[in-house]
């Protein structure tokens, strides 16, 4: 099972890496549910608190405690639990009007329409850049990956035409393919052209780790699962404090077998947790009830709040 992380006991507002380790205290959706995104779980990491118990925050700093409503319908009530998260410090905690940067909560910085500059990434494009290369190769070392859900190549199609790259979908991704310098010909060949050859099975898994990775999913811990005989493949979205148990889809083989999207069956909702309330065989193979599994939609398994698929203020960026 996955452990609740003790919050940092130190106050350190610009740190990231404290901020995310804030972030995960909210990895059970059932302990913050249904709140409005005023006091979503990136506003309470950013201004110290952690999640104790279900409805209760703490700060690791002062000790202090806020005890959300039960109904957060009305303005008024969310305008009071927005005061207190600035506000209920202790006197003395360093946490009081010294709130980490509000970038953290975004994946863009804000456009300004009338000076004429564009959405930018808050760590700029060659970290961006640096840490969607980790995500691939991670990805590209895992014992295997997800079936995609055809579903995506319609929001990829919308990033593109919002990103001006004429194409679609396999445009886009022979851009990013192209900016991440994949040395391996065998690798980006399938993105060459929308009437290429059938992709091989390097190809096709080399597309399934850089649509995961282009929507913020990297490896995770090992689980095993209840019933299963082996520790099993997990994906993390550390934005959202997300995990994914990759049981729960259909897969492919360490070679890339079986990969495509499947484009026979609508789209079906998919699981919003790492444990599915229906009994899955964790030790099934991709040849024995596959076809029962859905396929993975790395849009749809964000949580709502998630800045990979919030828009951030002032941008009609998708």
């Amino acid at each position: 099972l996955l452990q609740q992380p003790e919050p940092p006991a130190g106050c350190r507002p610009h740190s990231r890496d404290d901020f995310n380790h804030r972030l995960a205290s909210f990895r059970s959706a059932r302990g913050w549910f249904d709140k409005p995104q005023a006091v979503g779980p990136l506003v309470c990491a950013r201004y110290g608190w952690s999640l104790d118990t279900p409805d209760v925050l703490l700060c690791a700093v002062c000790s202090a405690r806020i005890k959300c409503p039960l109904m957060m319908d009305e303005k008024e009530a969310v305008n009071a639990l927005t005061a207190e998260l600035r506000e209920a410090h202790r006197p003395l905690c360093a946490w009081l009007g010294n709130a980490s940067p509000e970038s953290f909560t975004s994946l863009l910085l804000p456009s300004l329409p009338g000076l004429g500059i564009p959405p930018t990434l808050p760590e700029g494009p060659h970290h961006a850049l640096d840490q969607l290369r980790k995500r691939v190769a991670a990805l590209l070392r895992m014992p295997y990956l997800p079936m995609l859900a055809a579903s995506l190549t319609e929001a990829l199609d919308e990033c593109s035409r919002a990103a001006g790259v004429e194409g679609g979908a396999a445009a886009l991704l022979q851009v990013m393919a192209g900016r991440l310098g994949a040395d391996n010909a065998a690798q980006s060949a399938v993105y060459r052209s929308p009437a290429a050859a059938p992709a091989t099975a390097i190809e096709r898994r080399y597309n399934v780790a850089l649509c995961l990775a282009l929507f913020g999913w990297r490896p995770a811990a090992m689980v095993t699962p209840f019933g299963a005989a082996e520790p099993q493949p997990t994906l993390e979205c550390v934005e959202d404090a997300r995990t994914l148990g990759l049981w729960h889809y259909q897969r492919m083989d360490a070679v890339g077998a079986a990969v495509t999207p499947d484009t026979t069956e609508p789209a079906r909702p998919l699981p919003v947790g790492i444990w599915k309330r229906a009994h899955v065989d964790p030790n099934a193979n991709a040849g024995s009830g596959a076809h029962a599994l859905p396929c993975l939609d790395p849009i749809a398994e964000h949580r709502p709040w998630s800045p990979w698929i919030t828009p951030t203020r002032g941008d009609t960026m998708p």
